[in-house]
């Protein structure tokens, strides 16, 4: 079982007396990937009361930046690519240890006030780790699929993905194929043009005297046999279950059909 024995008196939602004040610190690391930070000249020179929160612009870091309280062993980590508010918890003699990989000079504000907490991905950076940004103004964007399919645009796992600029939609056209067939009274083939297809009307015209039958398995009379009626139609939507479907009807007469890809 964990033992709770370590208990501090933090400063955390307090409206300073002294009014709203920042240290901005600039922290450069050119050759090292850590710095300690005394925060208990900024307390003792009077410079703020206390510190509640800190600000991070890591917007040209292509690294993450973490800032670890040294008593309470806090870790505020602040993304790649990224700006953010975050509440500070410790005591009034407060000391910090910066670390990133990056090497490039990391600006942070320790502020006497309450702050919101925010991380926001700043647009345009590199590596921005919490976001996936495509800038459509810099790289043109072009988004296609298989006609009927669907187009899935992902990032990483419960990242949003974020399209910047302006995006045009095209929505691919429906080719139908229109075919006829005559009936010789006995059983005819219909051969698909397109075994892509994804649906198929059979209709029986009006000036027909009798009924079409169809059999979606192509020769077996076991299979999908329907009867359509004079003037009626039938749709099948779907994958093609067949590469030919079998019509029979009386002598002479018309089966209109229709292939959409």
């Amino acid at each position: 079982m964990q033992t709770l024995n370590n208990f501090f008196s933090v400063a955390n939602m307090i409206v300073p007396a002294e009014g709203p004040k920042v240290v901005p610190i600039k922290l450069d690391f050119n050759g090292i990937s850590e710095i300690e930070i005394d925060g208990n000249q900024i307390v003792t020179q009077g410079q703020l009361a206390y510190i509640q929160t800190v600000y991070i612009d890591n917007s040209e870091n292509d690294e993450p930046i973490s800032i670890v309280s040294d008593l309470t062993d806090q870790v505020i980590t602040c993304p790649a690519g990224c700006q953010g508010n975050f509440n500070v918890f410790m005591p009034n003699n407060p000391k910090f240890i910066v670390r990133t990989d990056g090497t490039l000079i990391v600006t942070i504000f320790f502020c006497n006030f309450p702050l919101i907490p925010a991380v926001w991905s700043a647009s345009g950076s590199a590596g921005a780790a919490d976001h996936v940004i495509i800038d459509s103004a810099a790289v043109p964007l072009e988004v296609t699929g298989v006609a009927g399919d669907p187009v899935e645009v992902t990032g990483v796992a419960g990242d949003p993905v974020v399209v910047e600029g302006t995006v045009a939609t095209t929505i691919a056209p429906i080719t139908i194929a229109e075919n006829s067939i005559a009936m010789t009274g006995a059983s005819d083939i219909l051969v698909p043009s397109d075994s892509n297809f994804q649906y198929l009307i059979i209709l029986n015209p009006a000036a027909n005297t009798g009924p079409i039958q169809i059999n979606m398995g192509g020769g077996d009379a076991t299979f999908s046999v329907l009867e359509i009626a004079v003037g009626e139609y039938f749709i099948y939507q779907g994958p093609p279950v067949a590469t030919q479907v079998t019509v029979a009807g009386v002598n002479t007469e018309l089966c209109n059909y229709y292939m959409g890809v």
